[in-house]
């Protein structure tokens, strides 16, 4: 994994992983705006060869944020509250453009100011920088459909779905959506996710067979060459799994660390890069 200029393993202030756990993340300080979240370094799933981005912990909702796109310019706009200037909110336009927080705030704004297209350009790019910005392809997923841009907003739809609850809850609405359709995308043409989403509840602590759905899509993801997908899946697995009973994690013979490390393996193997930052050097 590729570290910022000037920062390191040894400079990382804390080591256990965040909540809920996840490979290529790192704290390096508190956030400003205080209520004991922290800022950390995250590598985007498929870029790990490529700086990370900085990113945000919220406690209360237990959620990842993005930030900004690079360290260096973090470390510039928290220079200021150094300076003794007002520290401006966060990224925008001009501090960092290609921030994907800057970019998912200009599309709504564009959005709001009824440029669609425009909202959707932004929101695209904020993909791009992020690709499992949940909040963002359930945005575009949504924009899509109302275009009649069908088949884009299907495989948005199914991006959201399978894309971590940590970078924004996954909209229920979507899915009972593509339990309406019956045009798949290329891409998901023969997984389990998408030949069984009229069975999917989407959601930990659910009774329904969820995981065994699940495992069978990451497999699935491996076996046509799609590695990105499946470890992003794993890693919507892990965190629906974080949150389940203790029972249930035993029914399915869970076990985090075991996981985590398998995740790690496949991504060694498949993506040439381990995602344990701490380790990396």
């Amino acid at each position: 994994m590729r570290w910022p200029k000037d920062y390191g393993p040894s400079d990382v202030i804390d080591l256990d992983p965040v909540f809920p756990p996840s490979l290529a993340y790192v704290t390096v300080n508190s956030d400003v705006y205080g209520g004991g979240d922290e800022v950390g370094l995250y590598w985007p799933i498929g870029k790990e060869k490529r700086q990370p981005i900085v990113v945000r912990t919220f406690h209360d909702t237990f959620e990842l944020g993005p930030f900004f796109s690079t360290y260096q310019k973090y470390l510039r706009w928290q220079s200021k509250d150094e300076e003794n200037e007002d520290l401006p909110m966060g990224p925008d336009a001009k501090i960092d453009p290609v921030s994907p927080e800057a970019l998912y705030n200009q599309g709504n704004a564009l959005l709001k100011a009824k440029d669609v297209d425009g909202a959707v350009n932004a929101w695209q790019q904020a993909l791009d920088r992020l690709p499992e910005f949940t909040l963002v392809s359930s945005l575009l997923a949504k924009q899509h459909r109302r275009l009649k841009n069908l088949d884009q907003a299907r495989e948005f739809a199914l991006q959201s779905l399978i894309s971590p609850p940590t970078f924004g809850r996954f909209d229920a609405s979507l899915l009972r959506w593509l339990g309406r359709e019956t045009e798949p995308p290329e891409a998901y043409a023969e997984n389990p996710i998408w030949k069984n989403r009229r069975k999917l509840q989407w959601a930990f602590r659910a009774k329904k067979n969820d995981y065994g759905i699940i495992q069978e899509a990451i497999d699935s993801f491996f076996e046509t060459k799609q590695p990105v997908l499946g470890v992003t899946l794993m890693q919507t697995y892990l965190e629906f799994m974080y949150w389940e009973t203790g029972s249930a994690k035993k029914r399915w013979k869970f076990d985090q660390d075991e996981w985590m490390q398998q995740q790690d393996d496949l991504c060694v193997k498949y993506l040439k890069s381990s995602r344990r930052a701490i380790e990396s050097k």
